[in-house]
């Protein structure tokens, strides 16, 4: 056989592997999308769940698929930082820093680990670079337990000099965020229409056993926390209220728990006018002070609460009902009155 012969068969295959060739790249590349779509469905899915070891694992297998998405690196950070991998934390944070969506505050939870392992040079120099990149809230650095040990430092004191008092647009970054939240309504209704309504809107974390050592033992006295996720969890009423003993008149209030120096677990319902003017975030929930203080009683429950779970329980008399929020195996509760108009 001479070579033109040999060569032939190869010749007339070619055009079909040409054209063969951009539709199974086609086909690749629509395969690997839709798994891209599928990974970051479930990881977000986790996260917002605050599942963060299953958040963990989808986040790692999502930036192994797509190293170029800083938001998947930011999440995988924080994920890891809340299991306690500060390690691997703080490989993800880096990460984050190469991308200037979350650089700042990349930055910010680099500067976190290692305050919490005791490299101030490095927590100092990293949250440096934070507040270059646009990290500018004054509160939140000084409430942040993480920096308690940076406190006496002149580098961190004239960082937090630098910071305006309140959070400025300029140096804003958007974060756009899509959660589930729940609400609890008790409504009245008569012949003439409703004489009172209350209603309770609140994000809904998911219950982890290492959260009972916060109710338990004295780590968080004196310190404020959100009683929900993300956005605050608020409570409106267009009736005067007792609850607890305690009056609290119509209107809308954004809600924190505490435990006091007494070992009482409190309700605060917060005036939101006061905290807009401070532009607290709920994350910061711990900056709030004052508002209407309510002593709950807390108690165990055999049944757990997998989420957080408010309710509004009307009573055996009109104008009587129960507050209880239950997680985990606890159920925290109060007395309502509903003071209707006459």
């Amino acid at each position: 056989m001479n070579p033109f012969q040999r060569l032939l068969p190869l010749l007339l295959a070619l055009p079909l592997a040409i054209a063969q060739a951009p539709a199974q790249d086609g086909a690749e590349a629509s395969a690997r999308k839709s798994e891209l779509r599928a990974v970051r469905a479930a990881a977000e899915k986790l996260w917002d769940a605050q599942d963060w070891q299953g958040a963990g694992e989808a986040y790692t297998k999502l930036v192994a698929l797509d190293a170029k998405d800083g938001l998947a690196w930011h999440h995988l950070g924080y994920s890891l930082h809340m299991q306690g991998r500060l390690d691997d934390a703080l490989k993800a944070h880096l990460e984050a820093t190469k991308f200037p969506q979350v650089a700042a505050i990349g930055w910010y939870n680099a500067a976190c680990v290692h305050a919490l392992q005791e490299r101030k040079d490095d927590a100092i120099a990293c949250l440096e670079k934070a507040v270059a990149g646009g990290f500018g809230d004054r509160n939140q650095l000084l409430g942040d337990a993480d920096f308690v040990g940076l406190h006496d430092d002149p580098r961190f004191q004239k960082l937090v000099k630098s910071l305006p008092d309140a959070p400025s647009a300029n140096t804003a970054k958007p974060y756009a965020y899509t959660g589930a939240r729940l609400g609890t309504r008790l409504a009245f209704f008569s012949a003439g229409g409703s004489p009172g309504q209350l209603a309770i809107d609140y994000g809904t974390p998911v219950w982890k056993d290492s959260y009972a050592k916060h109710i338990e033992d004295q780590s968080l006295v004196g310190r404020r926390w959100r009683c929900g996720q993300d956005f605050w969890t608020t409570f409106d009423t267009n009736v005067d209220l007792s609850v607890g003993g305690v009056e609290v008149p119509a209107g809308a209030y954004y809600l924190t728990l505490e435990r006091n120096r007494e070992g009482a677990i409190v309700l605060s319902f917060n005036d939101p006018a006061i905290v807009r003017k401070k532009k607290l975030d709920a994350y910061v929930a711990h900056l709030t002070t004052g508002g209407i203080q309510v002593t709950m009683s807390l108690a165990r429950q055999d049944e757990i609460a997998e989420k957080l779970a408010f309710a509004l329980e009307p009573g055996e008399e009109l104008d009587a009902a129960t507050l209880a929020i239950r997680f985990g195996p606890y159920v925290l509760s109060a007395p309502v009155e509903i003071h209707f108009a006459k």
